[in-house]
């Protein structure tokens, strides 16, 4: 992804997601808030292969077998309900007065090989963030 495709996330029709890279020369665009592990935003829901989720909020590992190919979606679904339990070291609230009206980038692919979207728990902090706003 060239430095003009990943500035072009950023515009006004609504805050977007961005896909972190290593590429020589990539740039985060400015604005964008950086929501990937290690950040305090980053998901706790760690995807340990292509058919297990391991939950790493609590004190023991918990395992949780999902479908194959399910395995983002049910950490994207993991991390929907942790903050809306509650379960996260931030909450709603929070997401909203520091998120708001930011891209926030991520590692997780845009989109899949059939041009499908990817999930990803920076939807989520989008959705909150922004719920109201025009996306």
């Amino acid at each position: 992804m060239s430095n003009e495709r990943a500035a072009s996330t950023v515009r006004a029709g609504g805050p977007r997601r961005v896909q972190l890279h290593r590429t020589r020369g990539w740039r985060k665009p400015p604005g964008v808030v950086v929501v990937a592990r290690p950040s305090r935003w980053g998901n706790p829901f760690r995807l340990s292969g292509p058919d297990r989720v391991v939950d790493t909020l609590g004190d023991e590992p918990v395992v949780i077998t999902c479908s194959r190919g399910a395995s983002r979606a049910t950490a994207v679904a993991m991390f929907r309900a942790a903050l809306r339990d509650g379960e996260l070291p931030f909450d709603g609230a929070t997401v909203v007065a520091e998120l708001s009206g930011h891209d926030l980038a991520c590692w997780c692919p845009l989109l899949d090989a059939d041009g499908a979207p990817v999930p990803c728990h920076a939807d989520v902090l989008l959705e909150v963030a922004n719920a109201g706003r025009p996306r």
